[in-house]
């Protein structure tokens, strides 16, 4: 578990840099670790398509309670209506049919203030 997150805070700040060969690389890094906690931080990342990139990669994982528990987390409580939206579609996707938590905070984000984050929910 060090090992995945010193690869993790090593690679982060790369997802920001002007060059945007070096962005490409440090995408490509995080997608081909199967680490978990990098899909969970790129699913948080500003730019649109690293979160696409870390949806993709989430819908085809098979996902653990400890990511369906991240992911409840991130829909429920991020400040950024954009995380609150990817983490729906990524709980939509990965929660096991039926999971109770996962169910009521799907439910619960069809009243959120964005619409996007209603869409992402429904």
């Amino acid at each position: 578990k060090m090992y995945a997150s010193g690869i993790v805070l090593a690679i982060t700040p790369l997802i920001g840099s002007p060059d945007e060969n070096v962005r490409a690389a440090a995408l490509e890094a995080f997608m081909y670790f199967r680490v978990m906690e990098a899909k969970l931080v790129l699913l948080e990342h500003r730019d649109f398509g690293v979160r696409a990139s870390a949806l993709r990669f989430l819908r085809t994982a098979t996902p653990s309670e400890e990511t369906v528990g991240a992911l409840l987390q991130l829909a429920a409580n991020h400040r950024s209506f954009l995380v609150r939206e990817a983490a729906a579609k990524a709980l939509g996707d990965m929660a096991p049919v039926g999971h109770k938590l996962a169910v009521q905070t799907l439910a619960d984000l069809l009243a959120d203030d964005a619409r996007e984050v209603r869409e992402a929910a429904s």
